[in-house]
């Protein structure tokens, strides 16, 4: 009798911290560590980005980027840093600049909210920026 009770309360024990280990992973990882990659958060790239968008939300002037070079250094500007949500998730008022990525076939792949150097809003979600973005290289596109 006492040896199913030891067995029965091994397994619960091992249940239990499997459970908060998935729920760990789940809810306390992502906002912990810089998880996601900027290809996570702008979706499947693979079929090409012909147009990005940029606005100004200081000065309200926006640029439209369309030659292959500029739309490769403007998106590895953003590609070259992880993200993780951030546990604020609070709605902000006022941004940098926004930033709208399409693809070759004239679709909106993305719209993301540029609001400072350490968050980026995409899909309704804050995200904590590991690496600060070149704001100077992205205020390059809006003349004066």
């Amino acid at each position: 009798m006492e040896k199913s009770k030891t067995n029965v309360i091994l397994i619960l024990v091992t249940v239990a911290v499997f459970i908060v280990i998935v729920l760990t992973d789940i809810f306390i990882v992502p906002h912990i560590l810089y998880t996601k990659s900027f290809d996570d958060l702008v979706g499947d790239t693979s079929g090409g980005i012909n147009k990005i968008v940029l606005f100004s939300g200081s000065t309200g002037k926006q640029a439209e980027i369309t030659d292959k070079a500029e739309i490769d250094s403007v998106y590895g500007l953003f590609k070259d840093t992880n993200y993780r949500i951030n546990w604020d998730q609070n709605s902000r008022d006022g941004f940098q600049f926004s930033i709208g990525i399409y693809k070759d076939d004239g679709t909106v792949l993305k719209g993301l909210t540029y609001h400072s150097k350490q968050l980026i809003v995409c899909d309704d979600v804050n995200y904590s920026i590991k690496i600060a973005i070149n704001e100077e290289e992205i205020n390059k596109y809006f003349p004066d």
